[in-house]
């Protein structure tokens, strides 16, 4: 076989020709029609069909090393009587151009040039229908077809030789399956290459075994079965092999110069064979080996597999389930595997659906081993009911990406690369995962195809969450599964659920139903009973040899109405006890129907679990089954028996050994978990019309959840430093707790709002007696767990399950719990123990949690605080300067519009971006807005266009909308979304199609400035704008037509301008540092401005009850007022830098916060409620603090500062002693007091030294100072030590930036970047506590971000009795 692409070895086969134009206009003469067919120095021609406008050829010509980059010319002729053959008509194209257009053989037509065009029909024009294959060494189709047809005919061989080898038989059957459908498609090639014929001879010869077939059936068969099992897989591969190589066309090889790439695999696949040959020639039962024709890539990186752990993916493998008895639902299989190995199927998703119990996991556990032994496995995902974590959608996408991109290198190279250019990946929404994580890394990768497929197995979809939950990810798969590359397979396996069916009814889905009535089923069923009976009788020598006779397992099998989980569980039943007394209890049902089946038999199990006259056994088992049914991750029965409490007569093991057949349980190893067996029996003890009125059938699961959350609530009565750290241990992580202490600090929150409202004032004492006096530890315990951050979701969570209008007391402190989380997750999630050497000393004095935990003689004191939270919930970074920002209608993101030409959308509670930027502007982003359902973002850009984009997906969905002839300042949704209104530089206001991106009405022109901002009123009948011209104008939408005169009153250009939310009411913003109230129906002022701010008014908004108004200023600050009265509500929100402007300002949908946007590059997210700061009793400092020190007496601390003075406070009370000292003519950077404490030197940042008379706070001479030792020091700006003690104290927190610090005793004063200053006194008790003992290890000194594990401490914790508990 030549591999050199150049030259090309062909066949053409000129096939027909149809529209052939008339030799005469008057006659109509039809033409004698054949065809010249010229390559380089090659000539040939066909026959002559005489007098046709349709001749029909069929003749074939081999064209000889032809050059891919030859023209072929094809010419149709008329044959005269006599004289030359005038030319028709005729096409010249490359021979490469026309090999890819005929791949495979392909038939197809080509456009004919009419050399006779008055004759020729111009909307007809005259055709040529050709193919073209190419061939290595000429047709050897023949002899591969003869190939094929003898291993065809050996592996029927097989199948009938190992018919009674269960093990082997489906492979056989798959192999016949493959090599068939190969055998179809290499029938329909006209040329092959030698490269599969030498595979096809190799896979010949590995048959011969078939020739001594009699003598193996009685001697070496068994023996070898493991060879013969490994033959037949690997004749799977092979056939899928030649069929995907031989569906693209042999031609396709030569042309794309992957010749040499094939012949390596066919290569690799013959040794293979040959291999095989010979172990079985041998009879050695050596481990056979399996050759696969993916190659699965070799990537150097370890650190591929670290990047893809960050993906943290749930353990939601299915290898508990069970498999298809061998021998059983053959055909059902054989159609899945034929469908997951063949790359050129259209449908690359197949959803198997069927009811309950009626084996769809044992389907998909069977295929997922099969696949995995063709190494096609990329992963098999099981949504387990058990598992809390199994079956949240969230984990879904990142468990497949992880689990495909441990399976392939290359593809977790490509996830990888996602991974670390969208570090928030894990926080962003499904849609976006699946497009970073799968879609886009998946078609890079174009060259797996030719390796065949990859099969991802997702299990048991209707048990991934509820309706409810499971809606988003439903909705990705609806609107992205045909995304997905064809090689890739996907098996869905689910009950017929209405959300999934709506899901996944569509083209490129493969639907089948798991039919449970056809005969082929029962017949497996009852081969199923006849396999397992056999086995019960060989543990039980008691059992007569024909029992049970046939009739009754007959009447078993009917009795299982198709279901395979009935079966099953009838089985586990029957060999728990007696298995004859057993028996004939489950045939005295009489069900017809599967859930009526089943409901009987879990009766009759349950009737025979134990003695339901005693009432101890009663609660016993409400007790444990209905932990079992609930808990959030499977329990051992000790965890069950310690959370249910140890004084209970019996342990849980009592009741659960009872109920084997229904529920795993192992009394050989009381560390593996309890579950139940299949989801069926949870539906049936949770359903009373099921189960029955009985009380001892029906598990009532408000009940359960609330006996279990109060459960979890009375095991966290923990201790403080459960583990006995120290500050200086950085091998924490290496430390766990007890299972139970573990589940109860997960998931009590979980179990307390899944219980009903009538059970709220039985668990409510539980709640407030656990937050009142174990908060903190439990905060001490979730970091530990490594968990800490969840403590926020969680309280939230539990926040919003508190009634509104009861339990005030408990629902602020709850709020100021999360609140506490909030600003202390960074610290407690670096060291447990910061709860209480950093969070709480640092949180405010008025706080719940401060006034609830804070004791001076443990705690360190600290002075210089703000004593209330700040309005700020949240601050956002990532762009340069933020121009504007908008919340999404539910108040769940802001998006945010910046210099840096992007759009960043972000989590509204945990300020984390939930896309990657949006790009796709080439200049600033002025403007942003969602529409009105959150469905879409449209933005206004300096590059003169408006974008909009997919809100889930950040897709842009339309073309850039051009039309203006200057920046884009402004844009706004209508209120049906159906339009958008932008404002521009150029004076105009323009109406667009929010469906089609088209302009509705010429430009609005009236405006002789720019126009800044613009709005629709509520019911979507007026725009209003607002304009460097200093006028509002109101504009009919309809119409375009202005409907009031320009509103005049600004002195300077208006901001921004929008509607109040009852449509009566404009206010706008100026440069003129005021904000106007407007009547929209005579235009005039209903308030005089509204003055207060410093500077320019860049953004006003209406709350959305149209109470309050808020602005966002060039003065840095946000001012909240009273619509009605044009009064401020609250001092000025000041928490954006001193520099920085408040370019934009909005409020969320329910009016409890309010978003800012800076060009200090930040986002801040305020509390609209309070609004009110208490400033820091030492803020004074008009820029960073430099320099601290105390005093020798430690009464007085001196500051020095960026604003060129000197501040001296009392240290006590924080006010200040003197007025600013202000001498120096640069940044103070050091200052101190002398000895005696009677003087201040200081040192600027020129070098200057001045020294100041303390009581007068004059300037009293020039002096030379030195720096004098502390004792405390704050190492890396964060850990406080003393280093002469060997001890670590505490830490600051990060977002306290420290600049400078100095000490005094047990005291230590901080400078801060925004000039406060801070100090801290650490009490003796605290400085005595084994948890200060040791400096921190100068690994964390010199690493930023503190990540160090000691490799020393591997310390467990296990016991909850001598550890955890009060």
């Amino acid at each position: 076989m030549s591999n050199e692409p150049e030259k090309i070895q062909c066949i053409l086969r000129i096939i027909g020709a149809e529209n052939l134009p008339h030799l005469s206009r008057w006659t109509k003469k039809l033409p004698n029609a054949f065809v010249t067919v010229k390559l380089d120095d090659i000539e040939h021609e066909t026959n002559v069909v005489r007098r046709s406008s349709v001749p029909t050829w069929d003749e074939s010509f081999e064209l000889v090393d032809a050059e891919a980059s030859s023209v072929l010319s094809l010419e149709v002729r008329h044959k005269p009587h006599m004289g030359l053959a005038p030319k028709l008509a005729s096409i010249s194209i490359q021979v490469e151009d026309l090999a890819h257009q005929c791949l495979g053989g392909q038939e197809i037509e080509l456009e004919l040039n009419s050399l006779l065009r008055a004759r020729a029909n111009e909307s007809n024009p005259p055709r040529i229908k050709i193919s073209l294959s190419v061939t290595e060494s000429g047709a050897v189709i023949g002899s591969l077809l003869r190939l094929l047809d003898s291993v065809l005919s050996k592996i029927d061989d097989v199948v009938k030789i190992v018919n009674d080898m269960a093990e082997v038989h489906p492979y056989a059957k798959f192999a016949l399956t493959l090599l068939s459908s190969a055998y179809k498609v290499v029938q329909k090639q006209i040329s092959a290459d030698q490269t599969i014929v030498d595979l096809m001879m190799a896979m010949e010869a590995v048959y011969s075994f078939i020739s001594v077939a009699d003598n193996l059936i009685d001697g070496k068969l068994d023996i070898l079965q493991q060879n013969i099992t490994t033959i037949l897989l690997q004749t799977v591969e092979c056939a899928a092999f030649i069929r995907d190589y031989a569906y693209q066309g042999f031609s396709v090889r030569v042309l794309d110069g992957t010749y040499s790439a094939a012949a390596g695999t066919c290569k690799r696949l013959i040794q293979g064979l040959h291999d095989l040959q010979a172990n079985f020639e041998t009879g050695i039962g050596a481990q056979p080996v399996f050759v696969s024709y993916r190659t699965h890539g070799v990537v150097a990186e370890i650190s591929i597999n670290q990047i893809l752990d960050r993906l943290m993916p749930a353990d939601m493998h299915g290898s508990e389930h069970s498999e298809c008895l061998p021998g059983t639902r053959q055909e059902l299989l054989s159609r899945i595997i034929s469908w997951a190995t063949d790359i050129n199927c259209g449908q690359n998703v197949f959803w198997l659906h069927g009811v309950a119990g009626s084996g769809k996991s044992t389907v998909a556990t069977t295929v997922a081993k099969y696949i995995g032994e063709m190494h096609r496995l990329g992963a098999f995902i099981c949504f387990n009911w058990g598992f809390a974590e199994c079956i949240q959608p969230s984990k879904a996408v990142q468990t497949l990406a992880h689990k495909l991109g441990m399976f392939d290198k290359r593809i977790g190279k490509a996830i990888s690369r996602a991974i670390d250019g969208y570090p928030g990946i894990n926080d962003a929404s499904l849609s976006t995962q699946f497009t970073e994580l799968l879609v886009r890394p998946l078609s890079s990768l174009a060259s797996l195809q030719d390796e065949g497929t990859i099969v991802v197995v997702l299990d048991a979809l209707n048990e991934c969450g509820s309706e409810s939950t499971r809606a988003s990810l439903l909705q990705v798969l609806k609107s992205q599964l045909h995304q997905i590359p064809c090689f890739i397979r996907i098996l869905i396996t689910s009950r017929p659920l209405d959300d999934i069916r709506e899901a996944l009814e569509q083209q490129k889905v493969h639907n089948e139903d798991l039919d449970i009535s056809s005969i082929s089923n029962s017949e497996d069923i009852s081969a199923f009973f006849h396999e397992e009976i056999k086995r019960v009788k060989e543990l039980d020598q008691t059992l007569s040899l024909d029992w049970p006779e046939d009739e009754k397992i007959d009447k078993l099998t009917l009795c299982a109405c198709g279901l395979f989980i009935w079966a099953s569980t009838a089985l586990k039943f029957i060999r728990e006890d007696i298995p004859t007394r057993r028996l004939e209890a489950i045939l005295a049902g009489n069900a017809t129907e599967p859930q009526a089946a089943l409901d009987q038999l879990y009766k009759t199990i349950l009737k025979n679990a134990g003695i339901w006259s005693e009432n101890n056994f009663v609660v016993d088992f409400h007790d444990v089954l209905g932990v079992v049914l609930i808990a959030q991750r499977p329990l051992t029965t000790l965890a069950i028996d310690k959370l249910l409490s140890t004084s209970r007569i019996r342990r849980s093991a009592y009741v659960v050994s009872r109920l084997c057949s229904v529920l795993s349980y192992d009394p050989v190893n009381p560390t593996v978990p309890v579950q139940i067996l299949h989801p069926s029996f949870a539906d049936f003890l949770f359903d009373i019309k099921r189960s029955g009125q009985d009380t001892w059938h029906y598990i009532n699961k408000d009940s359960s959840h609330r006996n279990l959350a109060i459960a979890c609530l009375k095991k966290l009565c923990l201790k403080r430093n459960i583990c006995n750290m120290t500050l200086a241990n950085q091998g924490w992580k290496s430390e766990n707790l007890a299972e139970d202490i573990t589940y109860a600090c997960l998931f009590w929150v979980d179990h307390v709002v899944a219980t009903a409202d009538s059970s709220i004032a039985l668990i409510v004492p539980y709640i407030e007696e656990f937050l009142q006096e174990h908060l903190l530890q439990w905060f001490e315990a979730m970091s530990i767990l490594r968990k800490s951050r969840e403590t926020i979701r969680l309280l939230q969570n539990l926040f919003r399950w508190l009634p509104v209008n009861l339990y005030h007391n408990l629902r602020a402190f709850v709020q100021d719990a999360c609140r506490f989380a909030q600003q202390s997750a960074t610290a407690i999630e670096e060291h447990p123990l910061l709860v209480y050497h950093s969070a709480l000393p640092f949180a405010p004095k008025n706080s719940l949690t401060y006034k609830s935990f804070y004791n001076h003689k443990l705690h360190v004191k600290v002075t210089g605080l703000q004593g209330s939270w700040t309005p700020m919930l949240l601050r956002s970074t990532g762009h340069n300067w933020v121009l504007s920002v908008a919340f999404s209608p539910d108040g769940a993101y802001i998006i945010t519009g910046s210099s840096d030409r992007t759009i960043c959308v972000w989590d509204a509670f945990t300020s984390t971006q939930v896309l990657p930027p949006l790009q796709g502007h080439q200049d600033w982003v002025r403007s942003v807005v969602f529409s009105p359902n959150g469905t879409h973002i449209a933005s206004g850009s300096d590059d003169k266009t408006i974008c909009v984009w997919d809100a889930f997906t950040g897709i842009q969905v339309l073309p850039p909308m051009r039309g203006h002839q200057d920046w884009v300042l402004s844009v706004a949704f209508s209120p049906n979304g159906a339009h958008i209104v932008s404002g521009s530089s150029d004076k105009t206001i323009c109406v667009w199609d929010a469906f089609i991106g088209t302009q509705v009405l010429p430009p609005l022109q009236g405006h002789q400035g720019s126009v800044r901002s613009v709005a629709f009123s509520p019911d979507g009948t007026h725009i209003i704008s607002g304009s460097d011209d200093k006028t509002i104008r109101v504009w009919d939408v309809s119409t375009g037509a202005q409907v009031l005169s320009p509103m005049q009153g600004h002195q300077s250009v208006v901001q921004s301008v929008t509607f109040s939310p009852d449509g009566a009411h404009i206010i706008s913003g100026s440069d003129d540092k005021t904000i106007c109230i407007w009547d929209i129906s005579t235009g005039t002022h209903i308030l005089p401005p509204i003055q207060g701010h410093q500077s320019i008014v860049h953004s006003v908004v209406f709350s959305p009850d149209g109470a309050h108004i808020a602005s966002g200023s060039q003065d840095g600050t946000i001012c909240v007022w009273d619509a009605s009265t044009g009064t401020q509500v609250y001092s000025p929100l000041k928490k954006h830098k001193a520099a920085g402007s408040v370019l934009s300002v909005a409020f969320s949908p329910d009016g409890t916060r309010i978003v800012s946007g800076s060009d200090d590059k930040t986002i801040c997210v305020w509390d609209a409620s309070t609004g009110a700061q208490v400033l820091p009793p030492m803020q004074g400092h008009q820029g960073a603090v430099l320099s601290v020190t105390f005093s020798p007496d430690g009464t007085y601390i001196v500051s020095g500062s960026y604003d060129n003075t000197i501040g001296v406070w009392n240290a006590s009370t924080g006010t200040r002693v003197l007025s600013p000292m202000q001498e120096h003519q640069g940044w103070v950077q050091s200052v101190i007091f002398s000895s005696d404490g009677s003087h201040i030197l200081s040192c600027d940042v020129k070098g200057q030294y001045l020294v100041w008379d303390v009581e007068i706070g004059l300037l009293s001479a020039s002096y030379d100072i030195s720096n004098f030792p502390s004792s405390l020091t704050v190492v890396n700006g964060q850990w406080i030590v003393d280093q002469p003690k060997n001890q670590t104290l505490g830490r600051i927190p990060s977002y306290i930036r420290c600049l400078t610090s100095a000490s005094w005793g047990t005291s230590l004063a901080i400078g801060c970047e925004d000039g406060q200053v801070i100090v801290m006194d650490f009490p003796p008790l605290l400085c005595a506590s084994s948890e200060t003992i040791d400096v921190i290890p100068s690994e964390v000194r010199d690493q930023n971000d503190g990540a160090f594990i000691s490799e020393k401490d591997s310390s467990i914790y296990v016991s909850a009795e001598e550890n955890s508990t009060c």
